[in-house]
C-alpha cells in the first residue's frame, strides 16, 4: 500500500512540475523588451510567372522584379507570397508569385 501512495505522489509531483515548466507561474510578457513597431500592410504588388525549364528562384527574382529592392528583401517577399516554396523546389510549369514593390515597412522604437 505505501509503494501505491508513493507512485500516487510521485505521479503528481511529476505532473505538477511538467505543468509548471510548459505552462509557467510567471508571465513571459514581463521580461520581454517593450517596443513599439508601427507595420503599414499595405498590399505587395506582384506579377505571376510561369516557371520554365532551368529557372531557379534567383534567375526569377533577378529578372522581374524591383530594383530599388535588395536581393534578401526579394527574396522574403518572395517566400511571403509563395510560402508553399520553403520546402519544396520550383518545377516547370508552375505559377509563381515575383514581389515588384516592397514589402510591409516596419519601423520600431523603444
Amino acid at each position: 500500500m505505501k509503494i501505491v501512495g508513493l507512485a500516487i505522489v510521485i505521479l503528481l509531483i511529476s505532473t505538477m512540475i511538467r505543468m509548471d515548466l510548459v505552462e509557467g507561474t510567471i508571465s513571459l510578457a514581463n521580461f520581454e523588451e517593450s517596443s513599439q513597431c508601427e507595420e503599414s500592410h499595405s498590399p505587395v504588388d506582384y506579377v505571376v510567372v510561369k516557371v520554365e525549364e532551368e529557372d531557379s528562384i534567383e534567375s526569377l527574382l533577378g529578372i522581374y522584379s524591383d530594383s530599388q529592392l535588395s536581393f534578401p528583401e526579394k527574396v522574403q517577399a518572395f517566400y511571403v507570397l509563395n510560402p508553399v516554396y520553403k520546402k519544396q523546389e520550383i518545377l516547370p510549369g508552375e505559377l509563381v508569385k515575383i514581389p515588384v514593390t516592397s514589402l510591409i515597412p516596419t519601423t520600431c522604437t523603444k
